[in-house]
């Protein structure tokens, strides 16, 4: 690697590799050269699997993410090196834009956004997904002029860069950044572009607020929230964001994969429609590159107030405790921002519940032949106008009943729900012996009668279930309650030998359970019971009194009398 490029200061560092400055004696070209650890380069598997990123990018080339220019494996000194070159990113993450000069302006992050997708659109055409969107990877180039345009913003970090439809998943949890993660990612599912389209609208959303989407006091806490909480809505925490972009927010992090936007291009479409023109140029303050290199990309450490933000971990391992509840920045923030008070960075409660409540229902109520959506005493229709729901006259509306949806899952719900007359709620997760994406249930329950065109939330899936708490239970109690949290069972007796007749063993008690109860496993799992071998039938003891049929009294010897 040394005989080609010459390593220069330290971009970034990070679980599995160090990104160092080089330049390219071949071309004299400044470079980004990123190197696998030692420990991880001598793991022949590791070395591959880091490989396999530049393998998998070679041949994709756009003007919004950085070009493989090299990649390979070499001998420096005594430890092996296992590299990839290429194209520098120029200027600044989004982390440290946002640190530096506060949230972005509306029509600058709807630019900035769509440059992402754009770059994201790359991947989805080679059949790919990113799987990584984040500020921490998201470049600007505030050196090109005083404006920057979409060409100005570049997605990198390719580490997590697969085939469309595959997980993060390994064999110890799954992998991904807990503050942008998708919901479909964090539950080990398959990742489609729209599980990209997801964390664009994260990014999107922390770009116009300067925080976090969710905050949690731990990585696990977070990707429950990504899993149940509504979407964030921007202009609850700064009121002046026009309401269309909370809606492209929200729609993009809707739970389910297909109520998001359906491509790249929609979401890019929409953001450009927001301003009335197909390129947005705004204005960006000079950064001082003599005391931020324009290349540079700053170590967690150095980030104080988004610490966790550029991690991509393993979520299922042990981690230590993020600040990931420190969600607002503290630096001095420029034009608008300076004007606003503390007071306008967080609405009363209820003004804003009211209104996350209103945009969520506004925009799925705009989705493809759904009508007003009623929100409890409210009702929100497409011109986002809130008038009482109470009917006038409560003896002319038109009573439908609920229809039963459980077992279904939402795009079957959905258009269960238009064909009657009512419209798709809500949807939150929960876990249950269902499989993933299936109903629960709904509210109203099925059967209940409700006016047309009211709204049905729903209860789904999340593919997962608690193993009940069975040992001491007989082996047919156990596997009864097993079986109907929707696992597979297997009796293994106290010798190790698994039980071929679950029905010899009936009165065999569990001893233990692998893994054991209270444990979180997918639907479907396999859950091994360890009985004691007690045979299903047992002899009768020799010592046992059994009365004869005639009832006859035996007296002992020394009872009975003489003649």
């Amino acid at each position: 690697m040394l005989s080609r490029f010459t390593l220069g200061g330290l971009l970034g560092s990070g679980a599995s590799a160090s990104v160092f400055l080089a330049t390219d004696t071949f071309t004299g070209d400044a470079v980004a050269v990123k190197v696998l650890h030692p420990r991880m380069a001598a793991r022949p598997k590791q070395a591959s699997r880091f490989v396999d990123e530049a393998i998998r990018m070679q041949g994709i080339e756009h003007i919004n993410i950085t070009r493989v220019i090299a990649w390979g494996k070499s001998v420096e000194g005594e430890e092996p090196a296992t590299w990839i070159a290429y194209e520098v990113a120029p200027g600044i993450s989004l982390v440290e834009y946002v640190e530096i000069f506060g949230p972005l302006a509306p029509a600058e992050a709807a630019t900035l956004t769509r440059g992402v997708l754009a770059g994201l659109g790359a991947f989805h055409n080679a059949g790919l997904v990113h799987r990584d969107v984040s500020p921490q990877n998201v470049m600007i180039d505030t050196a090109s002029s005083s404006k920057f345009a979409t060409a100005d913003v570049k997605l990198i970090d390719y580490g997590l860069v697969g085939k469309a439809g595959t997980s993060t998943r390994t064999k110890s949890g799954v992998v991904g950044n807990a503050h942008f993660i998708s919901p479909e990612q964090a539950r080990g599912d398959g990742v489609y572009p729209s599980g990209d389209i997801y964390q664009a609208g994260a990014v999107l959303y922390f770009a116009l607020t300067g925080l976090t989407p969710f905050a949690g006091d731990s990585p696990e806490e977070l990707v429950q929230a990504h899993l149940d909480q509504t979407p964030p809505v921007p202009s609850a925490m700064m009121a002046h964001i026009p309401r269309e972009l909370d809606r492209a927010v929200v729609k993009a992090m809707l739970k389910s994969p297909m109520m998001r936007y359906r491509n790249v291009d929609e979401f890019a479409r929409s953001l450009a429609a927001i301003f009335g023109r197909d390129e947005t140029a705004t204005e960006v303050l000079p950064v001082s590159f003599s005391q931020l290199d324009h290349t540079k990309v700053l170590p967690a450490a150095e980030v104080h107030s988004f610490v966790d933000l550029d991690r991509t971990m393993l979520l299922a391992s042990s981690q230590a405790e993020t600040d990931s509840n420190q969600r607002s920045i503290s630096k001095p923030t420029r034009g608008f921002w300076r004007n606003i008070t503390a007071a306008a960075w967080v609405w009363p409660t209820i003004f804003g519940t009211l209104l996350i409540a209103a945009v969520v229902m506004s925009v799925i109520s705009a989705q493809p032949g759904m009508r007003d959506v009623a929100v409890g005493s409210l009702r929100v229709g497409g011109d986002t106008s809130i008038t009482s729901a109470t009917p006038s006259n409560t003896a002319d509306l038109e009573m439908l009943s609920v229809p039963p949806l459980t077992d279904m899952t939402p795009a079957q719900a959905l258009q269960a729900l238009e064909k009657l007359g009512l419209v798709l709620g809500q949807e939150t997760r929960s876990d249950s012996p269902l499989a993933a994406d299936h109903i629960i249930s709904s509210d109203p329950a099925a059967g209940e009668l409700v006016p047309r065109g009211s709204t049905v939330s729903l209860n789904v899936a999340t593919g997962r279930n608690k193993v009940p708490q069975v040992t001491g239970l007989t082996s047919a109690d156990a596997l009864q309650q097993l079986s109907a949290a929707g696992f597979t069972v297997a009796l293994n007796g106290d010798d190790g030998v698994p039980v071929g007749d679950p029905g010899s063993v009936v009165s065999s008690r569990v001893l233990q359970l692998k893994p054991s109860g209270g444990s979180l496993l997918r639907v479907g799992s396999t859950v091994i019971a360890v009985i004691n071998n007690i045979p299903a039938t047992s002899p009768v003891p020799s010592n046992s009194v059994i009365p004869s049929p005639a009832a006859t009294v035996i007296s002992s010897p020394a009872a009975t009398s003489q003649p």
